[in-house]
């Protein structure tokens, strides 16, 4: 496969399905399902899957890409920074007579040709790198009687977006406490909903779990759990219960377009979910 460098800005992958190599120029760095895969502007570097079926959910930053500011709850949570993995340089061992490195800038790709390989680098130096962080080794904030905003559990924080996991934990203790996102109004953001695995319990369609099912709300309409979901919630209460799936939530400053491709696959009437019957 060529290599690629991304000219217009930082990158998160986020790997849903698969695993592989991704080798860049700071070094190979393999990657399983649950990864977040950071990769600065300016790095060169191709993805070597292993696996027939492969599915990454990728999100590309204006600015620099960093964490967000945990104020009193310090660098042990939602993940203890001593997680987060970053290669170690290697000799690439493959020959080839040509290697194709793309080049991205504005939007736009330019092809350059090498006879060697532009990833073979022997070391690096300084806080600069690609690294990779697995929802695994999540440990999300949790409250006994208040259902917490999706700030709590953010990962990731660049000019004009932010990045939030959700993970499996306890539900909320208090028989009086909402178990489930409150109905709002987003008026600032654009809100994407990646589900990821687990069990989706904010869906009235029972049994089903719509894995690598993605959804927008655009900024300015209300919505919330479909009807019928937080009258579940409270019949159906028990003291012990957990939320069981992992999720990735992308709010955006800028309006989001549909593309053709995502309009080729829309679920036409989802919305209509919502309407009581």
């Amino acid at each position: 496969p060529f290599c690629l460098r991304n000219g217009d800005g930082d990158e998160i992958h986020f790997i849903h399905k698969g695993h592989g190599v991704l080798q860049s120029d700071f070094g190979p760095l393999s990657y399983s399902e649950g990864d977040y895969i950071v990769i600065p502007k300016g790095t060169s570097y191709r993805i070597v899957p292993e696996t027939r079926e492969n599915f990454s959910l990728i999100i590309q930053s204006r600015g620099p890409i960093s964490f967000p500011d945990r104020g009193g709850v310090g660098q042990y949570a939602p993940f203890d920074y001593d997680v987060i993995e970053i290669p170690d340089p290697a000799p690439v061992t493959e020959q080839r007579s040509e290697w194709e490195l793309r080049v991205k800038r504005r939007g736009e790709t330019t092809s350059v040709f090498y006879d060697f390989c532009p990833l073979d680098v022997v070391g690096w130096k300084g806080t600069q790198s690609v690294f990779k962080l697995n929802v695994r080794d999540f440990r999300p904030l949790m409250s006994e009687g208040v259902h917490l905003p999706p700030s709590a559990h953010g990962t990731f924080q660049a000019p004009g977006f932010v990045v939030c996991t959700f993970a499996p934990r306890p539900l909320e203790g208090d028989p009086k406490a909402l178990r489930v996102p409150w109905y709002h109004r987003n008026v600032d953001y654009d809100e994407v909903f990646f589900v990821h695995s687990g069990e989706f319990t904010l869906s009235r369609r029972s049994g089903t779990t719509p894995f690598g099912m993605l959804s927008l709300n655009p900024q300015g309409l209300h919505h919330g759990p479909q009807p019928g979901v937080w009258e579940n919630s409270v019949k159906n209460w028990q003291k012990d219960a957990r939320l069981e799936f992992v999720a990735i939530n992308l709010d955006t400053e800028e309006p989001l377009l549909m593309t053709p491709e995502v309009q080729a696959v829309e679920v036409v009437g989802y919305a209509d979910l919502w309407a009581k019957k």
